[in-house]
Parts: C-alpha cells; sequence; structure tokens
C-alpha cells in the first residue's frame, strides 16, 4: 500500500501480483486479495473492486469464525 499512497499504482498491482503467486497460506491470500480490491475502488474500477473483496471474503470465512473481526471489515 506504500506504493499505492505514492502514486505509483501500477507497481503496487505488481507486487500485489507477485504476491499471490508467491503464498499458498489462506489468510495472506485473503489479505492480497483485500489491497487489491481497495487499490481497484481508489482507481474507479469497481468491477475489480467487487470480485476481489468476494474472493477476500471467501478466503477469510473459511478460515475464520464466523465472529470474526476480520470478517466485519470486509
Amino acid at each position: 500500500l506504500v506504493l499505492h499512497k505514492q502514486d505509483q499504482i501500477d507497481q503496487a498491482l505488481i507486487h500485489f501480483n507477485k504476491a499471490l503467486e508467491n503464498t499458498s497460506l489462506p489468510l495472506h491470500i485473503a489479505c492480497v486479495h483485500h489491497n487489491l480490491a481497495f487499490v481497484y475502488s481508489q482507481q474507479g474500477k469497481y468491477d475489480e473492486e467487487l470480485e476481489y473483496y468476494e474472493e477476500a471474503l471467501k478466503y477469510r470465512s473459511r478460515q475464520l469464525p464466523a465472529h470474526h473481526l476480520q470478517l466485519a471489515s470486509l
């Protein structure tokens, strides 16, 4: 997200996608999807934003109890 704040959105997207390639941990995948959704929302790409938020929710809901706060943050 630092790159996003420095207006290097394309670089941020590259790094997030590399992070997805390099992890198999569901909660890490959920976190990266959440970050990608945020970047797309800032770009006004709402279809992509929704897709990544839904993926983040899917991964988190499989790993966390139903009333966990991380589920509420989506």
